[in-house]
């Protein structure tokens, strides 16, 4: 360290010298030639000493006065008696739309933002005018007020303080964690009464506490079961070479007994030791059997459409009903033991797993089901929106072990974050209420590469060690009502207040939040609720304000996302028209739509139709803009690698109709007026960009990156053309006055009938009119030029009208009438 100090004090000096030796070299080869023709030789040493001095007076003085400046800028450290600075985090390609709504809102106070983006999230540092210009302190009701409005922030903090920490080897390890947690020690009480206050003023302008489906879960957290991973693969020589629809994978045998030792022991304890003496076992989706060969043997049954064990039945579970339970067993109750498909994607479709826990509760009447699931359908928001059955009760949970999965091909372990839930048919009684939360928690992050000495674990300690010493209140995470923030990071430690821990702004602020059953974008059925309103707003944002409203299409309903922000998107009014293939789909978005009055919100107007949107039942050029949350080209669900679930309950992984870009973007641009825009969301955007490209469209940015909580989708914003025009001249005979368009018309038709160019199934026709422009008479009369102008279809490019009128060109000269001459 005394090193470092005397290397600070060194260079500024070196600086200074080599200023002065180049101010040295400078007067002896240019001034010295200039002085020989006006002064005699002996005072050129002279005059060149006394500029030399000048010079390096004024080095001297300048270096002084910059060396001065960076010891008034280390010394200066930030306090809340400064401009109060904010971290505010938003998700990946909402960026722009997100920096125009926040210079809107902090403008009054706002004196400089700094922008980090990635593609997976970005942040943004603001720095806050404390005072008003009048002297008053309003930042904090600033930062309250914009909270409420923060339509594509996520979460927001607030910085406490920071301080400098040097980057050291290993041997100053103990130094550094010392030094901070000195300095963490000696943050001051004004800045934590600040931050504890705004924290405060935000969850008070918040009392309705809008569930988003972050909170807890109800029921008891168990332990999550302690087994090892094994090091060689799982053999796999028994494992069948089967086609499957969905992701096969299987729980590993010593995790399938964990589990199942772990849920026999607690719905023993719950409902008592001998309750299970006559009760009936079922593995449903037992696959190789392997949480089968766990239960007990006389009074259990394993079911799969697809079993690798011949202890598992060739049955599929949601066919099995009460009287054929009754007629071959003779028990008690039933218990349910479910491994059901689900995909590792992270946008999965989990209709495969309520059904499962729905067919378990209300058709079979089982005692509990024990379920087997991602940990991103842990959120009682899915749950609902995807129709979990009333009778449906969340007894207890636990986390899985890492790798308790393999692939049956592969025997390799496989790791999926997961949960297995305890649902039961009757409400359990909760063993403590929830205690009041007071208090701070404190979390901690590190620069690896700045720091690779210090671990985690023990910046967070001596954080504490060194908060414990102020007036914060220091709780664990369950207990806690703030949560502070330590980034450690390039040669400095800040410790940033979170305002909303809990309560996402673009969750919070939407219009979907305030429907129980709606999923908030953690399916795959729609979009976070910030990226279908950045559709929106993007779709009709036109260059004039819009005054009497717009029409919208929404090609794809899903949930009803787009049509529950829509409104948000402009003050003037806007009317959707959705439509979705799934009758089940627009029956629920009804249902959330109508929702709305119960919160006292203003019902956007929403016409639902049962559709497919590659053939829509509307007329053309009549909407202003069209939106579509698009699947993977070639299916006809918002769905990626995952099962779909049919009418009659059974799991299908092939489509009856097939989805084509071409066909939903050639309607798009049918029912579109000039100038109307469109924005597409897509995972598979190469081939939505090469769908884009085949249209009259002009394109209003190269697919901006968004993403969709782990999938990296693209967000094409287009603007339709007008519709291309072609002219053609035509010599007729002096004498004609015969309008020849009707007989072009039908020359056109006959040319794009024959040429290789199709647009659109609904299209018969390239052409939608030809009319006489004008007439052209010779001042000798011996001939007459018309002027005939071809309008080609909307979605036509310009290069696809100039290849066609080329062809209509090619026939018409073999098809001239007498007299006539192109």
């Amino acid at each position: 360290m005394r090193g470092t100090r005397a290397l600070r004090i060194l260079l500024p000096c070196l600086q200074i010298l080599r200023r002065c030796y180049c101010a040295t070299r400078f007067l002896s080869v240019t001034i010295r030639p200039t002085l020989s023709y006006v002064l005699p030789h002996h005072c050129h040493d002279h005059i060149i000493m006394r500029l030399f001095f000048l010079f390096s007076a004024r080095i001297i003085f300048l270096a002084g006065e910059k060396t001065q400046a960076n010891q008034e800028d280390t010394k200066c450290e930030y306090t809340m008696g400064d401009d109060v600075k904010l971290l505010l985090t938003v998700s990946g390609g909402l960026e722009d739309l997100a920096d125009d709504q926040i210079h809107y809102l902090f403008k009054d106070a706002l004196l400089n933002r700094k922008w980090h983006r990635r593609t997976s999230g970005s942040q943004l540092y603001l720095d806050l005018r404390r005072t008003n210009h009048d002297g008053t302190d309003n930042v904090a009701n600033i930062i309250a007020d914009a909270i409420n409005k923060l339509d594509y922030v996520e979460y927001m903090y607030v910085l406490a303080d920071s301080f400098d920490v040097p980057k050291i080897e290993n041997e100053d390890v103990k130094y550094v964690l010392d030094l901070i947690s000195k300095s963490a020690a000696n943050i001051s009480d004004t800045s934590i009464d600040f931050c504890m206050n705004l924290c405060n003023l935000v969850s008070q302008q918040h009392e309705c506490n809008i569930d988003v489906g972050l909170s807890d879960l109800p029921g008891v957290l168990l332990q999550s079961p302690d087994i090892n991973v094994p090091d060689q693969p799982i053999a796999s020589a028994n494992a069948k070479c089967i086609s499957f629809a969905v992701n096969t994978i299987y729980t590993r045998k010593d995790v399938a007994k964990a589990v199942v030792d772990k849920i026999i022991e607690f719905t023993q304890q719950y409902a008592g030791s001998s309750a299970f003496e006559n009760d009936l076992w079922i593995d449903a989706g037992s696959g190789d059997g392997s949480l089968l060969e766990n239960l007990p043997p006389q009074r259990s049954i394993g079911v799969d459409t697809n079993p690798t064990s011949a202890k598992v039945r060739c049955m599929d579970y949601l066919k099995i009903t009460t009287q054929w339970l009754n007629k071959n067993f003779i028990y008690k109750d039933l218990c349910v033991i479910t491994n059901p498909p689900f995909s590792v994607s992270s946008r999965g479709d989990y209709t495969p797993i309520i059904s499962f826990i729905n067919h378990s509760i209300d058709a079979l009447e089982a005692k509990f089901v024990a379920v087997i699931c991602p940990s991103k359908f842990a959120r009682e928001r899915i749950w609902k929106s995807l129709g979990l059955s009333g009778k449906a009760h969340l007894w207890a949970r636990f986390l899985l072990p890492q790798d308790s999965f393999y692939d049956p091909a592969t025997g390799k372990s496989i790791h999926i974050h997961s949960f297995c839930l305890i649902f039961g048919r009757q409400p359990k009684d909760e063993a403590e209420p929830t205690p009041y939360k007071s208090g701070c928690h404190i979390t901690a992050k590190r620069d690896k590469g700045s720091y690779p000495h210090i671990s985690t674990a023990e910046l967070k300690d001596f954080l504490v060690s060194g908060l414990s010493k102020t007036a914060l209140e220091l709780v664990p995470e369950q207990h806690a009502k703030y949560i502070l923030n330590a980034k450690l990071f390039e040669s400095s430690c800040e410790l940033w207040w979170q305002l909303n821990p809990m309560q996402p702004c673009s969750l919070l602020n939407s219009n979907c939040a305030k429907i129980p059953n709606h999923s908030l974008g953690w399916m795959s059925l729609s979009v976070r609720p910030a990226v279908s309103l950045a559709m929106s707003s993007l779709a009709v944002k036109q260059k004039n304000t819009i005054t009497n409203g717009c029409i919208m299409v929404n090609l794809m309903s899903g949930e009803g996302t787009i049509e529950l922000e829509a409104s948000r998107a402009v003050e003037s009014p806007v009317f959707v028209i959705s439509g979705d293939i799934r009758y089940d789909c627009v029956s629920k978005a009804s249902q959330r739509i109508d929702a709305l009055k119960q919160n006292n919100t203003p019902q956007p107007l929403v016409d639902l139709i049962v559709w497919d949107a590659q053939n829509l039942p509307l007329r053309d050029g009549f909407a202003d803009a069209a939106l579509g949350d698009l699947p993977i080209q070639g299916t006809t669900k918002k769905v990626h690698q995952q099962p779909v679930m049919s009418q009659d309950g059974t799991t299908r992984g092939d489509s009856s109709v097939s989805l084509k870009y071409s066909s939903v973007l050639g309607e798009s641009s049918r029912i579109l007026r000039p100038d109307g825009r469109a924005a597409f969301l897509s995972v598979d955007h190469r081939s939505l960009d090469g769908a884009c490209r085949q249209f009259n469209w002009s394109p209003l940015n190269h697919g901006a990156n968004v993403n969709l909580g782990g999938l990296t989708a693209k967000l094409f914003v287009m603007k339709r053309n007008a519709s291309v025009t072609k002219d053609l001249c035509l010599t007729v005979p002096p004498q004609s006055t015969t309008d020849y368009s009707s007989w072009l018309m039908n020359l056109a038709e006959t040319t794009f009938l024959r040429s290789d160019l199709s647009y659109s199934k609904r299209r018969d026709k390239a052409v939608t009119n030809v009319n006489l422009l004008n007439s052209f008479v010779h001042p000798e009369k011996k001939y007459v030029r018309h002027c005939y102008r071809f309008t080609f279809q909307n979605e036509i490019r310009n290069a696809d009208a100039k290849a066609l009128e080329k062809e209509i060109r090619d026939v018409l000269v073999h098809n001239l009438l007498d007299g006539m001459s192109l």
